[in-house]
């Protein structure tokens, strides 16, 4: 009977690795009235080296928040270190509620949106920070990645020539000598 238990265990807890898990892509963080979801372009996930919009989702249950009287800083921060920093609706292509960020590497980033009022209407100053993991890259970049071998197959034959020949020398002494 324990080893049915034991064997029926190992067989769950292996099988929790083929299935992916699923995760929600739209997190609603708020700071006192003020809450915001963000969406990314594209598709919530983020491809290193490609540009990623981001756009913010307010809502003010005190209906005092608009983009356009706050001054938002959004900052991006990777294991603790600041790496980017720019105001909501800086971009004139974008809306006041967006930005865009190309990502560098794979990793796991900190979104953080800091907002103030800049008018008399003003709402509370509010804080809002996202946990981002980027680990996508361009199919270009994966191609690359992949086509490792072949990219380097003729330094690889050239080694391989270059070592026989060594050999050949080496055997070619030996035999003098002998």
């Amino acid at each position: 009977m324990l080893r049915k238990t034991l064997l029926l265990s190992l067989l769950l807890s292996f099988s929790s690795l083929f299935f992916p898990r699923v995760t929600d892509a739209h997190v609603l963080k708020s700071d006192g009235p003020i809450s915001a979801v963000v969406h990314i372009d594209p598709n919530d996930d983020p491809i290193v080296g490609e540009a990623a919009y981001f756009f913010f989702d307010f809502n003010d249950k005190e209906s005092k928040f608009t983009p356009q009287n706050c001054s938002c800083l959004v900052k991006i921060s990777e294991d603790g270190r600041e790496i980017f920093t720019t105001r909501l609706g800086s971009d004139p292509s974008l809306d006041a509620s967006s930005f865009s960020y190309t990502f560098p590497e794979k990793g796991i980033y900190k979104i953080t949106v800091v907002g103030n009022s800049t008018n008399a209407v003003s709402f509370q100053p509010f804080t809002l920070e996202y946990d981002l993991r980027v680990d996508r890259e361009s199919e270009t970049k994966k191609n690359l990645n992949q086509n490792f071998f072949f990219r380097n197959l003729q330094y690889l034959v050239l080694v391989a020539i270059g070592t026989a020949f060594l050999l050949a020398l080496f055997l070619e002494k030996r035999r003098e000598n002998v």
